[in-house]
């Protein structure tokens, strides 16, 4: 299942070495998403919109992009079989076995959040018993939660490893994870720490900007400030995509030890393209003038080239299909 976005989809020449689309508008009822644009990251600061025509929606999902949310936040996750997003427009996905065991786990946060996180901890581990509920990823991220809020760092760390150990987990999920680690003293490996699970590139086109974002697990991401883009299962999206988003993994690997760490949230000017790494060990992130980056000599010619790659089907498919996103 694909979810429409926002509100409307305008057809925009986005980028004229990207794509060629109609300048025609299209309109599609949909439910707003109430997302909040403030950053997690203490150090990092946003760009707001008073600057840009960007919607205050894409701000927000924005950040999601960079699963670097706290351990409250990752704990609240949930999955729910009819809404592929939560509350807050995010669309990670936990694969809980129903309604039933998210209310466990709602439960426990609750608990959390008002000051007996022992009683979470008793509460889950009853729970358990009835549910085997270990094989969701939830079960460790709440119990982190509680033990982080009982003073129990090495609790924490080791209920977050747990959870890391699961099959399948989703790569932001991963990558959030490894953030709650770093700021519990955590370090991944030296063999991984590098490793790059994720690429956001933001793309300063006229007074507004384009969001494109690959995934390791061959997830993407598409926003256009001006309002629109495509989520969802990425089983749903053509597979051009998901290849597409595993090739930019790639492209951006050799980049992985050149980059400066973030420390600024800033969206690009016109003419500029900001390149972001997500990697177990942190976010690294670099803006290139487009004019300099389109050139073949430049060095990350092949970085501008991938995002590109994957930034035209994903344009394909939300002009293309629009009649069959769904609405919330």
């Amino acid at each position: 299942m694909v979810l429409q976005v926002f509100v409307t989809i305008f057809m925009l020449a986005v980028l004229s070495v990207v794509a060629s689309c109609d300048s025609k508008q299209k309109s599609q009822a949909a439910n707003s998403y109430n997302a909040q644009s403030e950053s997690t990251n203490g150090v990092v600061q946003q760009m707001t919109s008073n600057d840009w025509q960007v919607k205050e929606e894409v701000l927000g999902l924005r950040q999601f992009l960079y699963a670097d949310g706290s351990l409250k936040e990752l704990a609240s996750l949930r999955f729910d079989p009819n809404q592929m997003v939560d509350e807050q427009g995010r669309s990670w996905r936990l694969p809980s076995a129903g309604f039933e065991i998210n209310k466990v786990f709602d439960n426990v946060c609750l608990l959390v959040e008002n000051g007996k996180p022992q009683q979470a901890l008793d509460f889950l581990k009853s729970e358990n018993i009835k549910h085997d509920l270990k094989r969701d990823p939830a079960y460790w991220l709440v119990s982190a939660y509680a033990r982080q809020r009982l003073g129990d760092v090495q609790g924490a760390r080791l209920s977050l490893h747990e959870a890391l150990r699961l099959p399948e987990m989703e790569t932001r999920i991963v990558l959030n994870v490894w953030k709650v680690l770093r700021e519990l003293g955590d370090k991944p490996e030296a063999k991984s720490a590098n490793q790059v699970l994720g690429v956001i590139a933001e793309i300063g086109h006229e007074q507004t900007v384009v969001i494109v974002a690959g995934y390791a697990d061959g997830e993407s991401r598409l926003f256009l400030g001006s309002g629109a883009g495509v989520i969802g299962k990425k089983e749903s999206f053509p597979e051009d995509t998901r290849t597409a988003a595993k090739e930019l993994i790639a492209a951006a690997q050799p980049f992985a030890n050149s980059l400066p760490l973030e420390n600024t949230r800033d969206l690009p000017k016109r003419g500029q393209v900001r390149f972001v790494l997500l990697t177990s060990s942190g976010i690294y992130a670099i803006k290139d003038d487009i004019g300099q980056v389109s050139k073949k000599d430049s060095g990350r010619h092949s970085l501008w080239i991938a995002s590109n790659a994957l930034l035209t089907p994903l344009l394909k498919f939300m002009f293309n299909d629009s009649d069959r996103i769904k609405q919330r």
